[in-house]
Order: structure tokens, then C-alpha cells, then sequence
């Protein structure tokens, strides 16, 4: 399994915020385990959330000028005074583990305002295509923090899965496949041989 290069990364076009280029080589950075959980101070979104989402809403591998990888996710408000934020992370899977990229595949804290109801952001990865015959697997996983008065009242973190109406897309997956060119068969010459009179 080919580990993959990212070549930059950027707030998806519904998104509010534009992020920088980034062109780096992934050495293998540890793997990460999602899960929700509470610290002092804070408390657990609980699994049965229907409003704490992520998904992979778009994802590009082949036909496309640079493969592509969009990362949507969903976070509900308790009430107007609460600040939203998501922090957007690209993972790869190596040797049946997931590891996070070591540079370029993190958004940042991303501020989504307050509300009265629930929102939603996204966060688009794009790849330098494998070589010829190789593809690698990616996912998402995306933080969630609340805050008020300038301190966090809440912590979670979920990774994609599939199954989410996330707007503006429809599509809605777990995983992304990344893939390089079909590998070229090498077709074996015919030979010719000759036979000398005796």
C-alpha cells in the first residue's frame, strides 16, 4: 500500500474560511484512535447524537486534475452564546492502523460562529497522484469544541462514516480510496527462431 503525498489542503468551497498550500513528503506519524470522551470541566456528546457527525463527502480518485478527498461534518448548539469549532484531520491507513499525516493534513481550530441550531463544515483534502499500479486509503476525523465566555464546556471527536445527508453533496462515505494510474502490462515479444539445414 503506497503512503500518500499531500499536496495542500483548504476549507471546502461552502466553508467560510480559505486556508494556505501546502506541498510536503508523509513519513508515518503514529496512528490516531477517535473517541468521545470528557476532560475537568467538560462532559461527553453521547453516541446517540444524531447532530455529531462527520462523513467523506466528496472523493475524487481518478478523472480529476488532483485527487481530492472533502470532509463534512455537523455539530449541534445548546444555545446562542456558545462558539463553534471544528479541526479537521486527514488519516491514512498503513499496516491496518491509522496514522495521521505529520504535516499539511490538519485545518486548524475553524470558528463556525454561534447559533440556535446545529451547523455544518467542511474541509477539502487534495493528493499528488499515486504512481502508476498504487493507491492508498484515507479518512477523516474531525474535532468538536464549544466554548463560552472563552472556555471550553465541551469536547467530542468522531471519525467519518457513512450514511449522512451532508449538504451540498449527497454522497456520504466512511473511507476514500486514492488511486493512481492502472499499471502498464508489459506484453511479452514473440519470438522467432530458425532452423538451420543439416
Amino acid at each position: 500500500m503506497a503512503r500518500p503525498l499531500l499536496a495542500r489542503v483548504k476549507r471546502s468551497p461552502a466553508a467560510r474560511v480559505a486556508a494556505g498550500a501546502a506541498a510536503i513528503a508523509l513519513p508515518v506519524a503514529g496512528f490516531a484512535v477517535a473517541v468521545a470522551g470528557a476532560g475537568s470541566g467538560e462532559y461527553a456528546i453521547q453516541a446517540g447524537n444524531h447532530d455529531l457527525w462527520a462523513t467523506i463527502n466528496v472523493c475524487k480518485p481518478q478523472h480529476h486534475p488532483r485527487p481530492k478527498m472533502g470532509v463534512r461534518a455537523r455539530m449541534p448548539a445548546d444555545n446562542p452564546q456558545q462558539q463553534l469549532h471544528m479541526r479537521f484531520v486527514a488519516q491514512y491507513r498503513h499496516d491496518h492502523k491509522w496514522h495521521r499525516l505529520k504535516h499539511g493534513g490538519d485545518s486548524g481550530w475553524q470558528s463556525l460562529g454561534s447559533g440556535f441550531v446545529s451547523q455544518e463544515s467542511g474541509w477539502n483534502f487534495y493528493f499528488n497522484e499515486p504512481v502508476a499500479g498504487k493507491s492508498f486509503v484515507m479518512r477523516g476525523l474531525v474535532k468538536f469544541r464549544w466554548k463560552e465566555n472563552g472556555q471550553i464546556v465541551r469536547r467530542a471527536t468522531r471519525t467519518t462514516t457513512s450514511g449522512h445527508k451532508a449538504s451540498p453533496k449527497a454522497y456520504s462515505a466512511a473511507t476514500c480510496k486514492i488511486s493512481g494510474p492502472p499499471a502498464r502490462q508489459t506484453v511479452p515479444q514473440q519470438s522467432t527462431s530458425t532452423t538451420t539445414g543439416r
